[in-house]
């Protein structure tokens, strides 16, 4: 049951975060190509007159200026959609259908925490695309920057000759690396669900409103705790940190597993008490 509601909640946000992505990718180019008329602009511009230079440049300006902050806007609003569709599919009238499925409350969070973090992931790969893209094309008069091309090369052949790096680092980096960003992005989407739950219960009217304030209380009281804890590690294994002196890569690898450790535990929190308030106190509109 858990695999029918995961493929649910995934096609029901293929609808509408699909489009976002291939937007983003759109918006890229749409950017990419604005520049390249800046490129083409300033090099015929001594020959407009003052006017028409004047119009010309302002109209590319404000073309460009909407290009970047599309993209920037195309990431809140994936994470929107993310939120309103928990939102709606819990607290609204759909609610109804589907806490009453023969399924426990906890697998119907589940479900929804891996879709929305495969769509998450997905976004962020178009994203990163949509980055390369600009970066390419769009930042060079020629039609690819191929300095930004030997760039990405030079940094890739660095990565891999690293002089003290061993076969266990390479395959150490991207495992620390990939459950870094795994379990930040289920803190993160679990943390706003709490909130979203939370806001529900407490406020009878405004309770997007109330949601926000939740996410900020609860995140800050898990900020102080997460500092205070690792203050208390820094504290307690200065004298194992000291001993690593010489060797930096295992001290990052520590506090990288330490983070990994701490946002997986706050992760399984909000799930947990989510979960609970879902199932003992859920209040529908």
């Amino acid at each position: 049951m858990l695999g029918k509601l995961i493929k649910y909640d995934f096609k029901a946000l293929k609808k509408t975060l699909l489009p976002v992505c291939l937007g983003a990718v759109a918006l890229a180019v749409f950017t990419t190509i604005v520049m390249k008329l800046f490129f083409v602009f300033n090099d015929y511009n001594d020959n407009l007159p003052i006017m028409a230079n004047t119009v010309f440049e302002s109209i590319l300006t404000l073309l460009l200026v909407f290009g970047f902050l599309a993209l920037v806007a195309s990431a809140f609003i994936a994470w929107f959609l993310l939120l309103q569709r928990y939102y709606k599919n819990c607290f609204k009238d759909e609610g109804y259908l589907t806490f009453t499925l023969p399924v426990k409350t906890g697998n119907i969070l589940l479900g929804k925490l891996i879709s929305a973090g495969i769509w998450a992931l997905i976004t962020g790969v178009f994203a990163i695309i949509s980055i390369i893209v600009f970066l390419i094309f769009g930042t060079s008069q020629s039609f690819i920057n191929m300095d930004i091309i030997r760039g990405f090369s030079e940094a890739w052949n660095l990565f891999w000759n690293i002089p003290d790096f061993t076969t266990l680092d390479y395959i150490l980096i991207p495992t620390i690396l990939i459950l870094t960003v795994l379990c930040s992005i289920a803190q993160n989407i679990l943390l706003f669900y709490l909130a979203i739950t939370l806001g529900n219960q407490i406020a009878k009217r405004h309770k997007i409103l109330a949601s926000v304030g939740m996410y900020f209380a609860v995140n800050t009281v898990s900020s102080i705790l997460v500092s205070t804890a690792m203050t208390v590690f820094t504290f307690l294994g200065f004298p194992i940190l000291e001993s690593l002196d010489n060797q930096p890569m295992r001290i990052i690898y520590i506090y990288f597993l330490i983070a990994i450790l701490i946002s997986a535990s706050l992760s399984v929190v909000y799930f947990f008490v989510n979960k609970a308030i879902l199932k003992k106190r859920l209040n529908l509109e």
